[in-house]
């Protein structure tokens, strides 16, 4: 009987552990698989910067300064959502505004973060998250033909925030804010950004 009881324990122990998945299981709700998104916004900044040669760089004499000026930004991202509230991609973002007669115009290839701090607070507080991003770019600094600054490789770091509370098939759309800082030795930007952006989760 004892050897009975252990052929019938032994299948059922068996597919316990065929059915565990270490957690990984989980039915998402919101965001699963690819993903993809872009937004777009205005953009007030200011920069500052030097002519990207020896010599010039820290001279007051050759320094060239926006003051605050106005423009758009516009980001671009492909991705992965791992889970329903955390999702990273890589981007490409783009900015241009003008100020105290300088034209500012600036790249950047990005690595971004996303998380929804509060999913599991349900409601609306599912769809809203926050960002980070790290990356390399550069931007010059116009007057004309002139370029006063030129800031060489770039150093970017942004922060951001978003709500989307419009959904419909597999789109989310709603409002995000987002500030920059981008730095170099020639040259150094600060700016923000209020706009809105439509995003694709592939799954479910």
């Amino acid at each position: 009987m004892s050897l009975t009881v252990a052929m019938v324990a032994a299948p059922s122990a068996r597919a316990v552990e065929n059915d565990w998945e270490g957690d990984y299981g989980q039915t998402a709700e919101r965001r699963s698989d690819f993903t993809a998104g872009v937004s777009f916004g205005l953009l007030t900044a200011t920069a500052y910067g030097y002519p990207n040669k020896a010599g010039k760089i820290d001279d007051d004499r050759y320094v060239a300064d926006t003051g605050v000026g106005f423009g758009t930004a516009q980001t671009l991202w492909l991705g992965g959502a791992l889970r329903d509230w955390f999702t990273f991609a890589i981007g490409y973002t783009a900015l241009d505004f003008s100020g105290n007669d300088l034209d500012a115009e600036g790249f950047g290839i990005l690595f971004r973060v996303e998380t929804f701090p509060l999913w599991s607070q349900g409601g609306v507080w599912r769809d809203a998250g926050v960002y980070t991003d790290f990356g390399i770019g550069g931007m010059k600094l116009k007057s004309g033909d002139a370029t006063p600054a030129d800031g060489g490789a770039l150093s970017i770091v942004g922060l951001g925030a978003f709500w989307e509370p419009v959904r419909f098939s597999i789109f989310s759309f709603g409002p995000n804010v987002e500030y920059v800082h981008a730095y170099s030795r020639t040259l150094h930007l600060s700016s923000a950004t209020v706009g809105a952006r439509l995003v694709l989760y592939t799954r479910p």
